[in-house]
């Protein structure tokens, strides 16, 4: 699982690694082992599944910014998998402490 290298908000990679780890545990429910990673660690020899708006995501036409709302798509290049999405703070103010935008 490759993360990447920085992202613009430290909500955001809290979340993105929460994410990862997630994934990884489910992985090794199933008896597979798979390390996270970030981008600028990769090895370029094994299939990756490349969690959010890496550089690599970029390099083969993805623009997150272009998606709507909270959107999100898999794509699939060569052995490696891309799931990226548009994730940016609500544009809708909330009183609720509990859910904070």
């Amino acid at each position: 699982i490759v993360v990447p290298d920085k992202l613009p908000t430290d909500s955001l990679a809290e979340s993105l690694n929460q994410t990862a780890r997630l994934m990884q545990t489910a992985f090794k429910a199933n008896g597979v082992e798979i390390v996270v990673v970030a981008e600028s660690q990769r090895d370029a020899s094994k299939p990756a599944l490349m969690l959010g708006n890496t550089q690599f995501a970029q390099k083969n036409g993805l623009d997150v910014t272009k998606l709507r709302d909270w959107s999100f798509v898999h794509r699939v290049v060569g052995k490696d998998v891309i799931i990226a999405g548009h994730d940016h703070p609500s544009k809708a103010p909330t009183d609720n402490k509990r859910r904070p935008n």
